[in-house]
This record gives C-alpha cells, structure tokens and sequence, in this order.
C-alpha cells in the first residue's frame, strides 16, 4: 500500500488558511441568498470552484422564507440527494431545480386558511378525510380539554389535553383561536399553522373556529 507523502508544517498552514477561506466564502455567498442581494440562479451559473462545492440543501436553506419543510420538499420532488453539490448538477436538473423554486416561491402567496363549517351530519368529516389525501392540504389538529371518544387518538383527531394545560397554552399564547363549547375548551395551536401557510400548503380549521371568528 502506497502512503500518502507527508506535507511541510508550511504546506499544512497553507491548507487551513485556503480551508478557512473557502468557509468564508460560501459562508457569504449564503448571506447574499439570504438577504436577496444575489439569486439562486446567478449562484448556479457560477464557475467558482470553491462555490461549486456547495451543498443544494445548503443553498436552499438560505433562500428568503425557505424553511426545512419546503426545502426537503424541493429537493424530493427534483431527486436531490442532501449531499449533491452544484457541480453535480446537469442544465437540466438546474432548469428543473429552477422551476419548481419558482412554483414553491409563489405558492406560499396563494396558501389559504379555510374553515369548513355547517351543522352536525352535513359531512364535514368526510370532506376533511378527502382533503388529507390531498398534498395541497393539511388538516389542522385542535386542542381539547374533553375526554378522548372510543377510537379517537391523540395528536390524529385531537391534542387532548388538561385544563392546566390548556390555561398555560393560552397564557403563552399559543392558539390561533379558542373557545368554549359543550362544556369543553377546544383551541387551534397557532405555530403549525404559520408553518404550513409559509411552506405554501393550505390549511383546513376545523367547524369550531367560526365560533370565535364571528363574534
């Protein structure tokens, strides 16, 4: 087996110098995304070697109001793997990768909030339950103080949880909106919500929100 030839304290130096340099570099290049000042179409085009060597995932995490959920999302609907870099990438998967940024960046403006709402046994489960099966939608999960019913489960149907519990959520303010009803409490937690709005799904509330929504 042939071993590698040892390198000068001076060769290593230079090395980490050149190391830490690059780290700046992308490091900046990540902090232009971020703040706009260049786009990802003009980081993909480039031929700089020490920015070639940047992850996808990476840039995308640094895209404005691009969490981890969107980017997983991209990066699976372009067959991106975490590790590939830029320079990894044909013309024809950076015009894909382009294209379905464009459609994940617009989607976060055209995301609704919906509240289905009607009387009991209009079919408002069964609306719910098709729409699960609908990526453009996410249902949202309620808090309650009531009693779990035969064949319910917790965080599916509802979060049930203790009146103590419910006090502290609402003291942090942690629901959307909240409200009494047959002798229960029921609650939209607010931070789930925003999180799938800014990954550009719509968010479906269940019937109770139009109680407080039209006082």
């Amino acid at each position: 087996m042939v071993k590698p030839p040892k390198k000068s304290i001076g060769e290593l130096r230079a090395a980490g110098q050149k190391a830490i340099m690059a780290r700046r570099q992308r490091a900046m290049v990540k902090n232009e995304l971020k703040s706009g000042k260049v786009s990802l179409l003009e980081v993909l085009e480039t031929d700089d070697p020490i920015v070639i060597r940047m992850k996808i995932w990476d840039l995308l995490m640094s895209l404005p109001a691009f969490g981890e959920t969107k980017a997983r999302n991209l990066m699976d609907k372009c067959g991106n793997s975490d590790a590939r870099r830029i320079g990894g990438l044909g013309g024809q998967q950076k015009k894909q990768l382009l294209k379905e940024l464009k459609i994940f960046s617009s989607s976060k403006e055209n995301s609704k909030l919906i509240v289905i709402s009607g009387p009991s046994g209009v079919g408002k489960s069964s609306i719910t339950r098709e729409l699960r099966n609908d990526d453009r939608f996410w249902i949202s999960v309620s808090a309650t103080t009531r009693a779990p019913r035969v064949g319910e489960e917790n965080g599916v149907d509802y979060f049930f949880v203790s009146n103590e519990k419910f006090d502290q959520m609402v003291n942090n303010g942690e629901f959307l909106e909240w409200a009494n009803f047959a002798n229960a409490r029921y609650g939209t937690p607010a931070k789930a919500v925003d999180q799938k709005l800014a990954d550009g799904r719509n968010v479906v509330l269940g019937s109770l929100s139009c109680i407080t929504y039209s006082l």
